[in-house]
């Protein structure tokens, strides 16, 4: 028992120094591959390390799955130096099947590949919690020290406290993750008349980098 105690603890070491997900609990993950050198799992060789994710019905609150195309943009994870790393914003990620995961949604686990860009040197299927991904789940409006609000009123979005002429750009989605709607303006006002009375999530992001989430009902 003492043996196959320490040939598993060994497993679980060696598989975590090889991955690691690390994730804050608010929707932001990190990824780092190959920090021991150990590339057991994937040898990527000279080729770049891709990130090919997807998210099953059973693994987050929403009763829809979200999928990246395989043979479209996937994230890339960068060398520092010492592995491989990158991180995922799963409050913004736009998945090609299932669009933006809509805010409050609980994501428990997820699925990824590591690959070469084309596709034909890959892991197999990995579970994220088998590497240390903890549950997340995604703000409903984030805190921040801007001094910007967003409010909703008669089929319009107003925004206050923009600098002189600041440019934003406003996506809109609906509560299946979808963008129903985006905009870059510097206004401080945004016409909605042609969307239906619905529950919607709303992100800003400025030209100087400010990012404000909000949810409306029109």
């Amino acid at each position: 028992q003492i043996y196959f105690f320490i040939v598993a603890l060994l497993i679980s070491v060696n598989s975590y120094s090889q991955l690691t997900i690390t994730a804050d609990g608010n929707g932001i993950v990190d990824f780092s591959y190959g920090a021991s050198s150990d590339w057991s799992l994937y040898s990527p060789g000279f080729d770049p390390v891709v990130l090919y994710m997807w998210i099953d019905v059973g693994q987050n609150s929403q009763p829809y799955s979200y999928d990246d195309d395989w043979n479209g943009t996937l994230v890339n994870l960068s060398w520092n130096g010492t592995a491989h790393v990158g991180t995922v914003d799963f409050t913004s990620y736009n998945w090609a099947v299932g669009g933006v995961i809509p805010t409050g949604t609980t994501i428990t686990d997820f699925n990824l590949i590591l690959r070469n860009p084309a596709g034909d040197n890959q892991t197999g299927n990995l579970l994220a919690s088998n590497f240390g991904y903890s549950l997340s789940v995604l703000p409903v409006e984030e805190f921040t020290t801007s001094a910007i609000s967003i409010y909703s009123f008669e089929n319009r979005i107003n925004i206050k406290g923009l600098k002189s002429n600041e440019s934003y750009t406003l996506s809109i989605f609906d509560t299946m993750g979808r963008q129903v709607k985006t905009i870059t303006s510097n206004s401080d006002s945004v016409d909605i008349s042609e969307l239906h009375t619905a529950v919607y999530f709303l992100v800003l992001e400025t030209a100087e980098g400010d990012i404000i989430r909000k949810k409306i009902i029109q």
